[in-house]
């Protein structure tokens, strides 16, 4: 069971902490009513290293800061003096501070397992992402390459002319995924920037449409946006492409505004993605069991910039439609 399950399974957060500081008390009352005065701290560790572990420094932390004073207040509330066995001892300030690093300890160094652990899989997933992504169209580059390298005289010139721009058409589409990962990368190292000004939405689908080398769609209505115009160039292009590789033959693309929002929307008349499966839709590297050869980092990319840019990427099922919805903040018109 992995560390996100493993949350899910155990309690939520908020529900965690509360149990916790619960079961606290419940032991220290137990432990100062019996002969077992000295034990209660080490049996409330128990859930304290657990939580920190579980979820992380930020809980290690929080708790960790009423460690302390709840303990204080509760061992003042006896006929315990400010001795020596205020400091000394397991429930002493001693202890109590060798408890709480442990437990803070416990917790970043559960963060820096769960980061080491997610970039350690990132890397085998860009990997696996650049493998499978560039490898179709590379493999049509050089297969087209080599038959008009082969046989060039004997080609005829409208087939030759079909070839070179099937070659141009699939190294646009490895510049493109090159693009995506080379910014996917900078995102992730904080690197990324984001230039906004105001976009016509319906000239960057056109615009997106001539450099995918495809029929132009019908684009209708009109909206200008406050974004990054290569940013957005990025986004659509994933969107088209998803849409023309996965969905119905019957592609739509709507521009508009909604309240202080521009959008627009790239909906079709294929099937959809299964309900189960729609958690994990804009999620990095995750296919779909109706789209195995697709890796996800389109959509997982496209989301993540349409954020950053102030806006979101969602996905509904509509009229028996699939739409994908991109928003961005309206472009305000200066008088």
């Amino acid at each position: 069971m992995d560390s996100a399950r493993t949350k899910r399974f155990v309690m939520p957060r908020a529900t965690w902490v509360v149990g916790l500081w619960i079961a606290y008390i419940a032991t220290w009352a137990l432990g100062h009513s019996s002969a077992l005065q000295d034990t209660y701290l080490a049996t409330a560790f128990i859930p304290l290293l657990t939580g920190a572990w579980l979820y992380g420094s930020k809980l290690a932390v929080s708790t960790a800061t009423l460690f302390i004073p709840v303990q204080a207040v509760l061992f003042l509330s006896t006929d315990h003096t400010l001795g020596w066995e205020a400091v000394g001892g397991i429930d002493g300030l001693a202890g109590q501070v060798g408890i709480v690093a442990v437990v803070v300890l416990a917790g970043f160094t559960s963060d820096a397992y769960r980061r080491l652990a997610n970039l350690v899989a990132t890397q085998g997933s860009i990997v696996a992402a650049v493998s499978h992504e560039v490898r179709t169209p590379l493999t049509a580059v050089v297969g087209i390459a080599q038959e008009l390298d082969a046989n060039w005289a004997s080609i005829p010139d409208e087939t030759r002319h079909e070839l070179v721009g099937l070659v141009a058409e699939q190294a646009a589409d490895m510049t493109a995924i090159v693009e995506d990962l080379l910014t996917a990368a900078k995102a992730e190292q904080g690197k990324l920037t984001i230039d906004p000004q105001p976009v016509d939405l319906s000239d960057v689908v056109v615009s997106v449409m001539t450099q995918l080398r495809i029929e132009p769609l019908p684009v209708s209505g009109s909206a200008r946006a406050w974004a990054d115009p290569q940013r957005v160039r990025q986004v659509m292009r994933n969107l088209v492409v998803n849409a023309r590789r996965y969905g119905g033959k019957e592609i739509v693309l709507v521009c508009g505004t909604d309240g202080g929002h521009a959008f627009v929307e790239v909906s079709d008349n294929g099937s959809g993605v299964p309900m189960g499966q729609l958690e994990e839709l804009f999620s990095p590297y995750a296919g779909t069991d109706d789209r195995p050869d697709s890796t996800g980092l389109g959509l997982a990319f496209s989301r993540q910039l349409a954020v950053m840019m102030g806006g979101n990427l969602t996905y509904r099922r509509e009229a028996n439609r699939t739409v994908f919805r991109l928003t961005l903040p309206k472009a305000v018109a200066i008088a």
